[in-house]
């Protein structure tokens, strides 16, 4: 019961912060590709921490369970990501911005955020099917 409690918790911590890291992905500030790929790197590495430990603490289908984790955090994280477009596409909502804020070179491209939603979603999709094809029925 505390292993199903810590694997859950851990899983939860892990699809928080793979969403927010493809918020993250989405945002353009004007840094080099270099730059995005390492906080992008950055990102998926605390998130891999927390899920790899809720696979290893889960008593359940490991890779199952990841693969809906991560296809959960790819929802969540294809949803901030055009929650994020529409806002800062909305003229309204700019103008609400201060305007000690406006030289700040903040947009949105929303092209590589969902690639990158994709490629986790993929990725989701692809381990919980391994892990349907290697599921072994308990006895």
């Amino acid at each position: 019961m505390i292993r199903r409690v810590a694997s859950i918790i851990l899983f939860v911590l892990g699809a928080w912060l793979l969403a927010a890291e493809m918020m993250m992905a989405s945002a353009d500030v004007g840094q080099t590709p270099a730059i995005a790929l390492a906080m992008i790197g950055i990102g998926l590495a605390f998130a891999a921490v927390f899920l790899l430990l809720g696979l290893w603490a889960s008593p359940g289908n490991r890779l199952a369970e990841l693969g809906v984790t991560l296809i959960a955090a790819a929802i969540v994280g294809g949803l901030m990501v055009l929650m994020l477009f529409i806002l800062t596409s909305d003229p309204e909502f700019t103008m609400l911005m201060p305007a000690s804020s406006q030289p700040f070179n903040f947009r949105i491209a929303p092209i590589p955020g969902f690639v990158h939603v994709a490629i986790i979603a993929a990725a989701g999709w692809w381990i919980s099917r391994l892990a349907k094809r290697r599921s072994i029925t308990p006895r």
